[in-house]
């Protein structure tokens, strides 16, 4: 497994290069079958930023997907994610990494482990970006708009709304958390399961038809990277950070000069299309305008519900946006 250390940030980052043999969550947090092949700089890349309660190893369909290896194919575990860990003591770092109350982690932040991740990498770019999720789509877009250089396109699946609801946001940063903290607590060390499976399942597939394998295999993941044996200081983290979100800055948001496609899932039932449009609206620096793109049967994960319409799609726009640079 293919481990990089930033100290600058306190965290050891686990990432995928070109991997070989991947399955999907392969036994979390047992180690990796799957291994990692050289990066090749005569290739183009693209770059997989994962969204919320994920890992870089849902992407297993895109790393497997022949359509896609004329690019170097590369994802990181972001912050509370996946294999990356904190590699210092939590009381060592800004006190909003106490997360029993504000302030705490933001999207910003985790933007900032993001770009400290690439610099240690140090791959030259620049990169087709693929965002997923409220997480990974925000990132992408700052990526794209503090770094222009790095990014030659730019792929946002499903970022829903700006922000969440007022009941989606207490429901996930009060209510949620304090149902995880009493079972977690059942350790006595905040190590305990967390039996989220329900509320998993409600929040992330909504009506699509997906296969049961495919919820199973996800529900069990995120028991495992955030249940028994995990602390409850990595779910709190990525939780607060996500549904406790300001909207992005506007003027951010009109520094994208990247080729756009945003992906709007069908049963993406945490947002509405109005808000998707609204992506695509403030997207205005973009050259000819953001497109937006309806995904049927996909939720809200849309390269993991959907991988044969996803692939077509990324293969489509990279190549037609790597053949006209």
């Amino acid at each position: 497994m293919a481990f990089i250390d930033v100290p600058s940030r306190g965290l050891r980052a686990f990432y995928l290069c070109n991997p070989e043999n991947l399955d999907r969550f392969e036994s979390f947090p047992h180690p990796l079958k799957a291994r990692n092949t050289p990066y090749d700089p005569s290739k183009p890349t693209i770059l997989f930023i994962v969204g919320s309660g994920a890992s870089s190893e849902i992407y297993f369909a895109q790393f497997n997907d022949a359509r896609l290896h004329k690019y170097n194919l590369i994802s990181i575990d972001l912050r509370f994610h996946g294999r990356t860990t904190e590699e210092v003591d939590p009381s060592q770092l800004a006190t909003r990494v106490r997360l029993e109350e504000p302030p705490w982690f933001n999207l910003e932040e985790i933007y900032d482990d993001f770009e400290a991740c690439l610099e240690v990498l140090n791959l030259p770019g620049p990169f087709h970006v693929v965002g997923e999720g409220r997480m990974g789509t925000r990132i992408a877009c700052s990526l794209a708009a503090r770094k222009p250089k790095l990014v030659k396109s730019l792929l946002l699946v499903g970022p829903g709304s700006f922000a969440e609801t007022p009941q989606v946001a207490q429901g996930m940063t009060v209510d949620f958390l304090r149902h995880a903290r009493r079972n977690k607590n059942g350790n006595g060390d905040a190590s305990g399961r967390l039996d989220a499976k329900e509320d998993v399942d409600t929040y992330m597939w909504g009506g699509a038809a997906i296969g049961q394998d495919m919820k199973t295999a996800f529900s069990t993941h995120f028991e495992m990277r955030y249940g028994e044996g995990q602390t409850e200081r990595d779910l709190s983290g990525w939780i607060k950070a996500l549904f406790g979100r300001a909207a992005p800055s506007m003027d951010l948001l009109a520094k994208v000069g990247a080729p756009t496609l945003i992906l709007l899932p069908e049963h993406d039932v945490n947002a509405t299309e109005a808000g998707y449009e609204a992506w695509r609206d403030a997207l205005s620096g973009v050259p000819g305008g953001a497109t937006m793109v309806h995904v049927a049967s996909a939720a809200i994960l849309a390269c993991y519900t959907a991988p044969t319409v996803v692939n077509r799609i990324i293969a489509n726009f990279v190549n037609r946006n790597e053949t006209s640079n």
